[in-house]
């Protein structure tokens, strides 16, 4: 059975590498070690879990201020 994964970020990475290198109640953290490793070698994950309206927006709330600083400027002139 395959199991298909969605990895968001370096802390869910961690989760899953901490998960795979846990056998019952024995932790490798040598192996845990490699395939968080092995992950982020393969994937630029940011640190923490983005959200994509939040970033839209914050991006958005940046031009709009821009073009308001640069109204301004243009009428006190």
């Amino acid at each position: 059975m395959e199991v298909i994964v969605s990895l968001k970020s370096k802390a869910d990475a961690l989760v899953f590498a901490i998960n795979k290198a846990t056998n019952g109640s024995d932790f490798d953290k040598v192996k845990a070690d490699e395939v968080y490793d092995y992950i982020l070698s393969k994937v630029n994950l940011p640190d923490i879990e983005v959200d994509a309206s939040t970033a839209y927006l914050n991006n958005l709330n940046e031009i709009v201020s821009r073009y308001g600083e640069s109204l301004e400027r243009s009428l006190n002139k």
